[in-house]
Parts: structure tokens; C-alpha cells; sequence
């Protein structure tokens, strides 16, 4: 599974109050492996994602068998479709339509 945002809102660092990190923390704690978290605006991920790994984006597109966008930062809404080959795909912010 990877998770794409973490921050309050897009294009900024600040995690603060955001409701992806909470929802990020309980797919890591339902997913059986690590977790992939794309987050472009932060050098490091909070410890409490202990079952997380900060991954780039081509990481995620290439490794994770379920993409979830909780945050719609500007790079993620240059993916192009054709790298979005996952089955599983849930996109709380209508980007990958």
C-alpha cells in the first residue's frame, strides 16, 4: 500500500491536525507489511508511523499494489495515467480520474 500526502494541505509541510496522517497510521496498522509514504514536503516521517517508509514516487508506482491519495500535492497530479497500473485505487481527492 502506499500513501500519497501527508500534510494539512497541498503543496506545504506542515502535518499538524492533518487528517491523512491519521489515516495513514491506521492503513499501517491494518497493512501486514510496511506501508509506503510518498510525502515530497518533508525530509523525514513522523515517529509514529513507525510501520512507514518514506518512498519517492516512482518507488510507490512500481511497488505498491494499492496507491491511496489523501493529498494533492502538485506532483502527484503530474503522474501520468499510464504509470497508474494499480488495480486498487482510492483517490479521496479526485486527482487520477
Amino acid at each position: 500500500i502506499a500513501c500519497f500526502g501527508l500534510a494539512f494541505k497541498s503543496n506545504i509541510d506542515d502535518l499538524r491536525e492533518s487528517p491523512a496522517m491519521e489515516i495513514t497510521q491506521m492503513i499501517s496498522e491494518w497493512n501486514k507489511g510496511t506501508t509506503l509514504v510518498v510525502e515530497p514536503n518533508i525530509p523525514a516521517l513522523p515517529a509514529r508511523l513507525e510501520h512507514c517508509r518514506l518512498a519517492s514516487l516512482e518507488e510507490a508506482l512500481n511497488n505498491a499494489d494499492v496507491l491511496v491519495m489523501l493529498v494533492d500535492h502538485s506532483p502527484f497530479k503530474g503522474i501520468p495515467p499510464s504509470r497508474i497500473t494499480q488495480p486498487w485505487i482510492v483517490d479521496t481527492k479526485g486527482v487520477w480520474r
